[in-house]
């Protein structure tokens, strides 16, 4: 599943400051000669009839919409749409069937960072729906999962993981470095890898599960609990709209 060449109009919510609104999207649809809609903000009221009245293909969602939208009653226009699919990241996993049932396209789960320039994307089927796949290495952009000490792990162990270029400059088409910060750019490049502070699992196939942000752990009693796993549970509140924990450095 990709874009089709001069076909497709893709409809983002998010301000061209966003990096995936910005450097993905807006790129990606330039360079398929594709047209990008940019509404002023995600609205859950009006969002079907944005997405009918523009006949969007395609749509950029970020991982509180598809529940917020599974929240919403039922609308005509839910179904009465042209898209495609979906690219964003962060449904949760008990939505991500669901949504696609009710709304008849697919999400399709990407990972990426500001510092990357680029994503993994679980967009080749069979995809694994309601897992928190997010794709394969693949197109020069590599993976490896590592542990503490900076070992690699083996299949289907958490680890966090390391990206970079396959080719003599590693860092081709990643960021430059932080601004006025090179100890943190050389940190982050430590051994020729790129350190993205996230927490995933590999397949033996290759394909990438997310489980959390480093900085979202929480421990207790010895125990890691993931920040995401407590946002799902209270995300299914039909009285929660939206969930997201801010961490203190002095907790």
């Amino acid at each position: 599943m990709t874009f089709m060449e001069g076909k497709e109009r893709v409809l983002n919510p998010l301000p061209l400051f966003h990096m995936n609104a910005l450097a993905i999207i807006l790129t990606g649809t330039i360079l398929s000669g594709n047209c990008l809609i940019a509404p002023d903000r995600f609205q859950a009221r009006t969002w079907w009839r944005d997405v009918t009245d523009t006949e969007a293909t395609v749509i950029h969602y970020l991982g509180v919409v598809p529940a917020i939208l599974l929240n919403q009653p039922r609308n005509p226009r839910e179904n009465a749409h042209s898209v495609r699919f979906g690219v964003g990241a962060g449904v949760d996993p008990s939505h991500h069937e669901a949504f696609e049932s009710r709304f008849g396209y697919a999400l399709l789960e990407v990972w990426g960072m500001t510092e990357t320039g680029r994503i993994f994307c679980d967009c080749v089927e069979p995809r694994q729906v309601g897992t928190r796949a997010f794709g394969r290495p693949r197109d020069g952009f590599q993976a490896q999962v590592v542990d503490d000490a900076g070992n690699e792990v083996e299949p289907n162990t958490e680890g966090e993981l390391l990206v970079r270029f396959d080719g003599a400059d590693p860092r081709k088409g990643f960021f430059s470095g932080y601004l006025k910060n090179q100890t943190e750019t050389d940190q982050a490049w430590r051994g020729g890898w790129f350190h993205t502070g996230d927490i995933v699992t590999q397949d033996p196939d290759g394909m990438l599960h997310f489980v959390d942000q480093m900085k979202n752990i929480v421990r207790r009693s010895g125990e890691n609990i993931s920040a995401t796993e407590v946002e799902a549970v209270l995300q299914e509140h039909d009285q929660v709209a939206q969930v997201r924990f801010a961490f203190s450095t002095s907790c």
